[in-house]
């Protein structure tokens, strides 16, 4: 993935960051405490949670390891397709987007992860770059795997 820096950089930080809370309780702890997405918050200026929220995961390793499968197999054509200039834009655009409606729907009273951010992504993506499917390196595989992305 050495031509999609950006996609490189947002997978080896969520992991990073997972693999810290998970190997240091307090530290996720506090990671939640200062970066996911609290509508009452956000109200009060706390805004750079509509972006870092997308960095937190679920505890657990599936949630993680799923969301970031759907990226690696997305991502690099994307990127490839946009730039990572315009790639990276995208995303945060999406994550802003996403944490944009929760914060309206008023969804985030304690505190919430990025589900509707990956699907502001993946579609958003997808209207970017049409993509064929026969470009993704895992075939059919990165189908399923952007359906779960669409889905988590």
């Amino acid at each position: 993935m050495s031509s999609a820096p950006v996609t490189t950089g947002i997978i080896a930080v969520t992991v990073g960051i997972h693999l810290l809370g998970w190997l240091w309780p307090p530290l996720r702890s506090e990671l939640f405490e200062r970066f996911a997405l609290a509508n009452w918050l956000v109200a009060e200026g706390e805004w750079w949670r509509m972006l870092t929220v997308t960095l937190l995961h679920a505890p657990g390793f599936m949630h993680v390891a799923f969301n970031m499968f759907a990226l690696y197999n997305l991502g690099p054509q994307v990127e490839q397709g946009l730039g990572p200039l315009r790639f990276g834009l995208l995303w945060a655009a999406c994550a802003v987007a996403g944490s944009a409606f929760s914060f309206l729907l008023g969804r985030s009273q304690r505190g919430c992860r990025g589900r509707l951010r990956r699907r502001f992504w993946a579609v958003g993506s997808v209207a970017c770059c049409r993509c064929p499917p026969e470009a993704y390196p895992l075939g059919e595989a990165s189908d399923e795997a952007t359906g779960l992305l669409a889905a988590g």
